[in-house]
């Protein structure tokens, strides 16, 4: 995990404009230091942010567009001659979850064009992630996962 995020981090996880980003900086929902210049974010910034309702649907949304998408050979964000939508639900703790939510970025920090959308029903006690990627992205993504067993 990073010590900070900046806008175009947040704006790759997210698969949003940087410019909606810097939105979400100016009407207040996402908080974070101005830095050298730059926008700096916390994991605990990143994490409120998400946190607030309009963010969760939002997200949701997307992601049910992009899986849409890639049903309809429209990801072209990705390359190779294998390209994988998988969708996993978890139903852990919100302390697993983080864990593994967590992990899960590192990786996709690492691959960099890859990405995966994270969400989580409390009253589930659901996490649910989709991820898009190559064979070797998903597979270690799995070898991550298989470890909460």
């Amino acid at each position: 995990m990073k010590d900070f995020y900046t806008v175009d981090d947040i704006a790759l996880i997210l698969r949003v404009t940087t410019r909606t980003v810097r939105n979400y900086l100016k009407d207040g929902s996402l908080k974070g230091r101005k830095i050298g210049g730059g926008w700096r974010f916390t994991e605990d910034d990143f994490m409120k942010f998400l946190s607030s309702a309009g963010i969760v649907e939002k997200i949701k949304d997307d992601t049910k567009q992009d899986v849409i998408d890639f049903l309809d050979g429209l990801n072209t964000d990705m390359s190779g001659e294998i390209q994988i939508c998988t969708i996993i639900d978890v139903y852990r703790s919100v302390k697993a979850v983080e864990e593994l939510r967590n992990a899960l970025m590192r990786l996709t920090d690492a691959h960099g064009k890859y990405h995966f959308s994270f969400t989580y029903t409390e009253a589930e006690g659901r996490a649910r992630f989709t991820l898009f990627g190559t064979v070797e992205y998903i597979a270690q993504a799995m070898e991550i996962i298989n470890k909460l067993q």
